[in-house]
């Protein structure tokens, strides 16, 4: 992810492998799934708006190990999104959605003897979030930009150099042609020099001094604050959609035929304030089989804020945090470690 000013990019793989079994196939069959997001983003109205456009790739494979079931089957298909974060409110909205992405099936047929499927297709989604955080903390913030702040300084500079430069060339242009001009010259470009260095000198310093006000500025916040998110993931259908196990039993299953929505909800709070964030929250995992029963999760997770650390000098001064996270519900247990920046 890079981000220059108000525009930003971003490119994500997520690369998952696991092996399947059923009574019918003893013998391990894996799954080989690949996703990529390309994304470009520009943020308008100094930053209270953000429009990202992009495209969502895939490839998938199935196969043992020596005998390939399907070819790799690939598809690209466009996505959108946008947040919406007005300066001083505390709410925020986003949208985003993706095209279906199907790749067809090269291969004409199987050694295993297996029926394959047609194409392998992610389906069209839509997803709709808000936010909104309770207490003095701001969720949204007006953005100063240090830029901003020096520009006026810099104004100034550049109008007191111009004026020295149309007076240095009145010097010169009074002088007649010879030694005693170009003298004359390189004293007043040594002059111009050390002034120069003494303006550049004085940016620096205004500049530092407005970025540590900002930082003061962030940090004398108040922390106290209960952050209230919900979405929902509203997924289009797929004809003749066909399941992974399905596949495997070699059985046509109803699967995939209408449209679902997965609404979620989360809170997340500071109980010890400056040393503790904690994060609840719970969603709703739709059937995608005709006539089955959604699944309720639950999930909790939290950042401990730890020690300053310049990672070997790389880095300034950082303080960093452990954060971890839990998901559970009938039959399915999730839960993930990983070290981060503490905000």
């Amino acid at each position: 992810m890079i981000q220059v000013g108000p525009f930003g990019a971003a490119l994500t793989l997520d690369a998952t492998s696991f092996d399947l079994t059923t009574q019918q196939v003893p013998t391990a069959i894996n799954f080989r799934l690949l996703r990529a997001h390309a994304i470009v983003a520009w943020a308008f109205f100094k930053y209270q708006l953000v429009v990202g456009l992009g495209v969502q790739g895939v490839t998938m494979s199935f196969g043992t190990s020596s005998v390939p079931l399907l070819s790799p089957p690939s598809g690209v298909g466009p996505e959108a999104g946008m947040l919406l974060k007005l300066d001083d409110q505390p709410w925020r909205l986003g949208v985003s959605a993706r095209a279906p992405v199907s790749g067809g099936v090269s291969s004409d047929g199987s050694p295993s003897g297996y029926i394959l499927p047609s194409a392998v297709v992610s389906p069209a989604q839509i997803q709709i979030g808000f936010a909104l955080q309770l207490g003095p903390r701001p969720l949204n913030p007006r953005w100063i930009d240090p830029s901003d702040e020096i520009e006026p300084l810099r104004e100034k500079i550049d109008v007191a150099r111009s004026e020295r430069a149309k007076a240095d060339a009145l010097a010169l242009g009074a002088i007649p042609a010879g030694p005693a001009r170009e003298s004359k010259r390189r004293e007043l470009d040594a002059t111009e020099r050390a002034i120069r260095r003494v303006e550049e000198a004085r940016l620096a310093a205004e500049e530092k001094t407005i970025r540590a006000e900002l930082d003061a500025r962030f940090t004398n916040w108040p922390r106290p604050r209960l952050l209230v998110v919900a979405d929902a993931v509203i997924t289009a259908p797929v004809d003749n959609a066909v399941p992974i196990s399905g596949f495997l039993n070699q059985q046509v299953d109803g699967y995939g035929k209408s449209w679902t929505i997965s609404p979620r909800f989360g809170l997340e709070g500071e109980p010890f304030v400056d040393r503790f964030k904690l994060r609840v929250g719970s969603y709703l995992e739709p059937s995608l089989f005709d006539g089955g029963a959604a699944r309720q999760h639950f999930t909790f997770g939290g950042d401990l804020k730890l020690f300053e650390w310049n990672f070997f000098g790389v880095l300034a001064k950082t303080m960093w945090q452990l954060s971890f996270a839990t998901d559970f519900a009938p039959r399915y247990t999730n839960w993930g470690l990983s070290i981060g920046v503490w905000r």
